[in-house]
């Protein structure tokens, strides 16, 4: 009875171990899924980047201008189409991961949403409104740069979790 004892009990200790060996290896795989994730992310970076870059590029030109009527050609010619792009180079990031596409997805919902601000600013600016409609601009811009902080802290959260070092690739 003793020695039946002592064998359940190894038997016991031995499916304890491998229970934690197996959550272990499964921990690990899931992280290098996360890592896969964010190393496909991360090369489409620059090019999303790039855009952010020519965006804001052209919305400065486009501050420069005096002329309503050649401000509005630059802010539909220029700004609205950069902005555009740049959307679309984060819409098409891979996001290889539920909790990469959620952080991801929120970025990209608020540049959405920037947008429809510049769509609206723009529809029947004049005169009498230019200032109004540029502080509702701005306010818009205001959500699209708090959603950019939290998505650089989720992101930074994400990949501590996934044991990566974010780095970002604008410093020097």
């Amino acid at each position: 009875m003793h020695r039946l004892m002592i064998s359940l009990l190894g038997f016991a200790l031995l499916v304890t171990a491998c229970d934690a060996v197996n959550r272990d290896t499964d921990a690990e795989r899931q992280i290098a899924a996360e890592q896969k994730a964010i190393v496909d992310y991360s090369k489409g970076v620059p090019a999303a980047d790039l855009q952010q870059t020519q965006f804001v590029r052209a919305w400065e030109e486009a501050n420069e201008i005096k002329s309503l009527k050649a401000f509005r050609e630059a802010m539909e010619g220029k700004v609205i189409p950069r902005l555009n792009d740049y959307v679309t180079a984060l819409k098409s990031m891979p996001t290889g991961s539920d909790e990469l596409k959620k952080i991801h997805g929120e970025v990209v919902a608020s540049y959405s949403e920037a947008v429809i601000a510049f769509t609206v600013f723009i529809d029947g600016l004049n005169e009498d409104n230019v200032e109004s409609r540029y502080k509702a601009l701005l306010s818009a811009m205001d959500k699209v740069g708090a959603a950019e902080k939290a998505y650089h802290r989720n992101l930074r959260e994400y990949y501590a979790r996934s044991r990566v070092r974010l780095v970002d690739s604008k410093k020097p």
